[in-house]
């Protein structure tokens, strides 16, 4: 029809049209798209735009598979081909993880499979033939028609989703249910239309968006209002207005229940009360716009973690950055503050707190493991839904909670252990036990340590599989973060030592070097309790700024790194990175890499369209008032004396390149003063003694060096058009 047409013209007015069939693929999904507006109810000026959103993807997927060939002369043959299978790959993978996901999964009974084209509601229209493709085989060919089919309902689903948007597994979802519907059997999935009102917007977005939007708003907001201006103004809730109260859902909680097979399957629900996964996977569609979203979405019903506006949710979400730097400040106090004087001998009362020996003393740093384990606990009952809570309540849980806690516990029941031996290892010939009590201890803490550090989530926490690294890059990650904390440490300890002689030298008590027995005697003085808050205080400070400074140790870490991808991006060319003037380099970078097919001016490898086109660009900055007049003829390239420059009027329509197309130069411009060649020394001046080039203003300044460091870098090469 009259929209097929439209949209292949749309396709035929990009450069797309000099590839090689591109009439038969403009064709092909022009058909796609005007036969889902139909069968869907999309709006077509959604449809439009999605269209053009596909061209715009594809026009880039084009160009960075031609790049990639490596080959002078790229075969364009099946570019356009080949560039689909890259855009969808791309583009949906998040959808067919999800996919895949769904369908090893019994509860799901996702049928279909990627053999065939998806049904999507039964549509007609030409698919990709053997011909377009490089292999000329049917199979290929069917699975271009596939990937063509399945980005172009995920777009249509996608443009019209509005705030659906920020929930791209509710997305998925849709997209999947179209991809896989049946004919409607009628003239449409939604049946008769209610009203002539029902027809002001498409029926997708009615019957389908529309719900879903319907119950966000209603989980945050109580009614639209009109403000002052006129505009609509959106009322919440009854003490929403500062924040959402911790169990109300929000996108992130709904988007989590639709990655879960299990969850969808049991909550999902039908206005008649059944479930939705109860109707076979090709007639969900058909039955989307009776769903109970309502019954189904309930903030308290699908929610898995209360949002806390407390330093406990903050706790749970970074407890591992907590405990590393407690680790590492109590390993820092232990290496400074020595042992007890001593030796002491008598009971326990007359021992110090942390003993007398490094190993006792370094021995009570393992008590970190059971006192973090309890306060992570509490702050993941805290932020814990109710929802789960009820669901996980039952005696196997109290059981599990009951052995995680002896775990914890365990390092507390070895240390007192240890004491004991430690107090009674005067007595004894044999130190066996002493010695085999401590490396148990040790042992017990480290894997204690691994597990809150490395292996801190819970299943329930897994949502998705963790991405998979390659092994160099995990090196670099882990290797980036003990260099960091090693550096860290070996200030803190200069620090640490800083604070332990203040402490001695105001003669303040040091916590670890005092029995129990001259604590329980003189705690009840006001010198002691003084010293003892000033002592505490003194030490927290320290610890404040241990942790604060980890910024600033990030931040130079990071800096290097950039430097060395810097130079490793440039092919680690140090003297040219230092001592070239990247703008000159302009347009020698902008012929090779932006028209490296044209021809190039003669004796100069300068193609014939950069004068034009630099031209074009200086004058748009004078359009924008970026340069002022005189600016603007010493950055053109310039005809006969200087000063003097082409015409070009500065009108929106001058500098269109549609309505002016550019013109080659034949013969060799003189180049701008911007461009001139100077020395190393030169540029050495200008870019360390602050000896500058002049240039209008900051905003141009940052322009031309933004393009000239881009030209510097990889980029995809343009297919010729």
């Amino acid at each position: 029809g009259s929209f097929v047409s439209e949209l292949q013209q749309v396709f035929l007015s990009t450069s797309l049209r000099a590839l090689p069939d591109a009439d038969v693929w403009a064709a092909s999904a022009a058909e796609v798209f005007a036969s889902m507006e139909q069968r869907f109810g999309f709006q077509r000026d959604s449809v439009r735009n999605q269209f053009e959103h596909l061209l715009s993807l594809w026009l880039s997927h084009c160009a960075a598979v031609a790049d990639r060939s490596g080959d002078a002369q790229v075969d364009e043959q099946y570019l356009l081909a080949d560039a689909l299978d890259d855009l969808h790959g791309e583009l949906l993978e998040g959808f067919t993880r999800w996919r895949a996901k769904f369908r090893s999964h019994e509860a799901a009974a996702f049928t279909g499979s990627d053999d065939a084209p998806p049904k999507a509601g039964g549509v007609a229209w030409d698919a990709v033939s053997a011909a377009l493709v490089p292999t000329k085989g049917q199979s290929e060919a069917t699975e271009r028609s596939r990937q063509l089919m399945e980005i172009a309902v995920y777009l249509l689903v996608w443009g019209e989703a509005g705030n659906v948007r920020f929930m791209p597994e509710v997305v998925y979802f849709v997209t999947e249910c179209a991809l896989a519907a049946e004919g409607p059997g009628g003239d449409s999935f939604y049946g008769a239309p209610r009203s002539s009102a029902a027809l002001t917007s498409g029926r997708f977005l009615a019957r389908i968006v529309r719900p879903l939007y319907n119950l966000v708003f209603d989980e945050w907001y109580l009614k639209v209002e009109v403000n002052e201006k006129g505009g609509d103004a959106k009322k919440l809730h009854k003490g929403f207005e500062r924040y959402l109260p911790p169990d109300t859902a929000n996108y992130d909680d709904w988007n989590e229940f639709f990655s879960q097979p299990d969850q969808m399957a049991k909550g999902l629900l039908l206005a008649s009360g059944s479930g939705l996964f109860e109707t076979p996977h090709a007639q969900r569609f058909a039955v989307l716009p009776r769903m109970h979203w309502t019954a189904s979405l309930r903030g308290a019903q699908i929610k898995t973690h209360r949002e806390v506006h407390s330093m406990v949710g903050v706790f749970a979400a970074t407890h591992r950055v907590w405990l590393a730097h407690a680790l590492l400040f109590f390993i820092g106090m232990c290496v400074v503050t020595g042992d007890a004087p001593g030796p002491r001998k008598g009971p326990w009362l007359d021992r110090p707190l942390l003993g007398e020996s490094a190993l006792i003393r370094f021995a009570a740093v393992g008590l970190l493991v059971p006192v973090h384990a309890c306060f992570w606990m509490l702050a993941r009952l805290e932020t814990t839904s109710s929802a789960v809570l009820r669901k996980s309540c039952g005696c196997c849980f109290c059981m599990g909670t009951i052995f995680w806690g002896l775990l914890w516990a365990a390092p507390l029941v070895t240390y007192a252990g240890l004491r004991y031996l430690d107090i009674a290892e005067y007595d004894v010939s044999s130190k066996g036990m002493y010695y085999g009590a401590i490396a148990a201890h040790y042992l017990i803490c480290v894997v204690g340590l691994w597990f809150l550090l490395f292996s801190p989530a819970k299943n329930d926490d897994r949502l998705f599989p963790l991405t998979r690294v390659p092994v160099a890059t995990r090196f670099v990650r882990y290797f980036f973060w003990f260099v960091i904390f090693g550096g860290k440490f070996l200030l803190g300890t200069v620090i640490f030592t800083s604070v332990y002689d203040t402490t001695v030298q105001l003669q303040f008590i040091n916590l670890g070097h005092e029995s129990f027995g001259e604590i329980l005697t003189i705690w009840r003085s006001s010198q002691w309790v003084t010293n003892f808050f000033e002592w505490i205080l003194l030490w927290v400070t320290a610890f404040y700024m241990f942790v604060a400074d980890t910024a600033m140790w990030f931040q130079l870490g990071c800096m290097v790194l950039g430097v060395c991808t810097v130079f490793v991006q440039r092919g680690c060319r140090l003297f040219e990175f230092a001592l070239e003037d990247e703008i000159v380099k302009i347009p020698d970078r902008f012929s090779r890499r932006v028209f490296g097919y044209s021809p190039t001016l003669r004796n100069a490898q300068l193609s014939v369209f950069f004068p034009e086109i630099w031209d074009r660009i200086v004058a748009y900055m004078r359009y924008e008032d970026k340069i002022e007049s005189d600016a603007l003829g010493e950055l053109s390239f310039l005809e006969g004396g200087r000063g003097g420059r082409r015409r070009m009027g500065l009108t929106w329509e001058s500098l269109s390149l549609a309505a002016h197309p550019l013109e080659p130069r034949k013969t060799p411009p003189k180049f701008p003063d911007i461009f001139g060649d100077i020395t190393p020394v030169e540029v050495f001046f200008r870019n360390y003694c602050g000896w500058k080039r002049s240039l209008a203003n900051q905003d141009l300044k940052w322009r031309l060096t933004a393009l000239a460091r881009g030209l510097g870098l990889p980029k995809p090469r343009p297919y010729p058009a």
